[in-house]
């Protein structure tokens, strides 16, 4: 059992060929198995055995449980395959962590002297953590003779922390399983919530407290932290298309069923590519969609989740403060756990969040910290936790009365409190007002992909596909843009001219934050523009997706700078020179 405090279980795994696997196309490399198979290998040569598109998995698995592949490490399998035949056997699965409960401690030994020969007799605790209690041994195992008592002042003891693992599924799972887990030793306060983790564990079982019944517990041996996302580096066909793609057909390529939104669209992208804390500053970047119903945000929305596994479409009608960042479960056996919510777990990503106006004014501050601090603090019944929660917001919501009267000020038609929209960087109206020849477009569209389907649609249009998009935004965030000298001043001189305009009094309020939100668009337009500088150029595009957000709600933008339009390649062939090796 001391395997657990020791690190023995972290031995570099590898697999003991036999004579029955010489054509085995499974192989591990970095704790994790990949399939070798001829017909599954991707461009990279390797392909994991979750993403394998034939039978291997269950052929692997089959293996290690026969005995003809063997390692160091777990039987892959996951939760919702867990029986009890895997009972005392050791199993590797991919998790996230929903829930964590404070540490505790148990005893590994107790220690009993004998009164006859003096020497120790020692009581270890088995693999459920349980130990011989009683004061006193009524036989010396050394001597035979003498009574043996507890050693008060000797014990030996080992930290233990439970938390809830929750499968990792890939879609097409509406209730992902999940399990009670232990953590040990120097595992304990290492995970985060909403991370994804690659978990050795043994398979115990555990009686409840009442009947004969039992239910599952992970001894976990050691556990390891994933990247972010799994998502393919894109090929060197689809690299070159990105190069070559007008910004305005990318932006579109979000929810391509949703047309005239460019600069919304844009602007969402902009939000999901805005930057980490730098220096403790925040860069994170928020978007607020409010508008009539009909108008296509919900539908934004819902595309924008199904781009990163670790979104969550949620309802501020039906949420709450504690269901949404952090609250507390009680167990059956009285453990008292932490539970975070959807925008703790989508940490180092966004969250999507509809009907924010009707969200109770009480559970909306929830999200003050977390849009302006980055942190999430939950002080209750003796727990006191701070995480760290760097999640991008974008949320829509309705006016009042379900209709943007234009007789009413900005303030008077949401239901929001100021301080609230504050936070957000964009805020869009979304009506449409669209002129007659955008309203025909729209409807031979609809026709259009109703007779030849959406796929048909995007390769028509020269749009991306969603697993296009996917990898756009994974290479994009692979870049830091750092400011010129130029682009600062740029930033200076638009919001000098910005902040010197005449606004109505209850329009959205132009402060310091309105500043410090525009120079995190230039670095996401820098980004989105898979620049490592933010130029001239970028600092405009991003100002142009600014004083439309403002515009739309009747707002006064600087006259003297004109729009720059995204549709145009020029746009990018005036920052980047590729060479043809790149």
């Amino acid at each position: 059992y001391l395997l657990y405090m020791t690190d023995e279980s972290k031995v570099t795994p590898n697999i003991i060929p036999t004579e029955a696997d010489s054509d085995v196309p499974f192989k591990l490399r970095n704790d994790e198995w990949y399939c070798d198979h001829k017909s599954c290998k991707t461009e990279r040569g390797i392909n994991t055995i979750d993403t394998c598109k034939r039978d291997h998995i269950d052929q692997i698995y089959k293996m290690l449980s026969t005995g003809q592949l063997k390692s160091k490490i777990g039987i892959p399998c996951k939760f919702r395959d867990i029986s009890t035949s895997h009972e005392h056997k050791t199993i590797l699965s991919r998790v996230t962590v929903i829930q964590t409960a404070a540490k505790q401690s148990f005893e590994v030994a107790r220690f009993y002297v004998c009164d006859h020969c003096g020497r120790d007799n020692i009581k270890r605790c088995d693999d459920f953590r349980e130990i011989y209690d009683k004061d006193m041994i009524e036989q010396c195992s050394t001597c035979g003779e003498g009574t043996c008592f507890i050693d008060k002042n000797r014990t030996m003891s080992a930290g233990i922390q439970k938390v809830m693992f929750q499968e990792q599924v890939r879609g097409g799972v509406l209730q992902p399983v999940v399990m009670e887990a232990n953590l040990y030793g120097c595992d304990i306060d290492t995970v985060q919530a909403g991370r994804e983790y690659q978990v050795n564990f043994i398979v115990r079982t555990e009686h409840l407290s009442k009947g004969n019944v039992t239910k599952f517990v992970l001894d976990v041996l050691n556990i390891e932290s994933l990247n972010e996302q799994i998502v393919e580096d894109p090929t060197s066909f689809e690299s070159s298309l990105f190069r070559e793609m007008d910004l305005s057909k990318i932006a579109e390529s979000l929810e391509p069923k949703i047309y005239n939104r460019t600069e919304e669209k844009t602007a969402l992208l902009l939000s999901m590519l805005s930057g980490e804390r730098q220096e403790g500053e925040r860069m994170e970047l928020n978007m607020l969609m409010v508008g009539n119903p009909g108008t296509g945000k919900s539908q934004l929305l819902k595309f924008c989740n199904e781009l990163d596994n670790r979104t969550k479409l949620i309802s501020g009608r039906s949420t709450s403060r504690a269901g949404m960042v952090m609250g507390m479960d009680t167990l059956s056996d009285g453990t008292k756990m932490v539970t975070f919510g959807p925008v703790v777990m989508a940490n180092n990503s966004y969250i999507a969040i509809d009907e924010l106006d009707k969200m109770n004014p009480e559970d909306s501050s929830a999200l003050h910290d977390v849009m302006e601090l980055g942190v999430a603090n939950f002080n209750k019944v003796g727990v006191d936790i701070h995480m760290p929660v760097r999640t991008r917001i974008l949320g829509a919501a309705n006016p009042k009365k379900s209709s943007w009267d234009d007789n009413k000020t900005i303030m008077d038609n949401i239901n929001m409190d100021d301080s609230f929209i504050s936070r957000f960087g964009f805020v869009f109206k979304f009506v449409n007002e669209f002129s007659l020849e955008q309203k025909k477009q729209k409807r031979a569209n609809d026709s259009y992909i109703r007779m030849n389907g959406l796929e048909s649609f995007i390769a028509e249009k020269g749009l991306l596909t969603k697993i296009q998009l996917m990898k756009y935004i994974k290479v994009a965030k692979t870049f830091d843009p750092k400011p010129t000298v130029e682009s600062l001043d740029r930033i200076d001189e638009i919001m000098d001219s910005f902040e010197s305009e005449k606004q109505d009094k209850d329009s959205i309020a132009l402060d310091d934050r309105t500043a410090k939100d525009f120079y995190r668009m230039t670095y996401a337009m820098a980004r989105f523009c898979h620049s490592d500088k933010i130029a001239v150029e970028h600092v405009d595009m991003a100002r142009t997706i600014l004083f439309k957000a403002y515009r739309s709600f009747g707002m006064n933008t600087p006259q003297e700078f004109q729009d720059v339009q995204l549709s145009k390649r020029t746009a990018l062939s005036d920052i980047f020179s590729f060479d043809s090796e790149d």
